[in-house]
């Protein structure tokens, strides 16, 4: 039964993380597809995201790049 609850805590870690990528892709004018990140190291992950730009938005000349996301205290930052 604990193996359950650990696996639900994981789930629940991993949506926040995404969740609050998301956010700050959009933010930033990313545009997040929300797969999982991958992890390089603790709490460093990389991420595919498509920088929201004019050519993108009005032509469709868009272009997917690895951005990565580092978890300073609470917050996430990409660098």
């Amino acid at each position: 039964m604990a193996d359950d609850n650990h696996t639900d805590d994981n789930i629940t870690s991993m949506d926040g993380l995404i969740k609050k990528i998301f956010d700050l892709c959009t933010s930033r004018g990313l545009s997040y597809s929300g797969m999982a990140p991958v992890q390089v190291s603790p709490g460093v992950y990389l991420i595919y995201a498509t920088e929201m730009n004019y050519s993108c938005k009005s032509h469709g000349h868009c272009r997917q790049k690895t951005y990565t996301i580092v978890e300073v205290g609470n917050q996430l930052k990409i660098v």
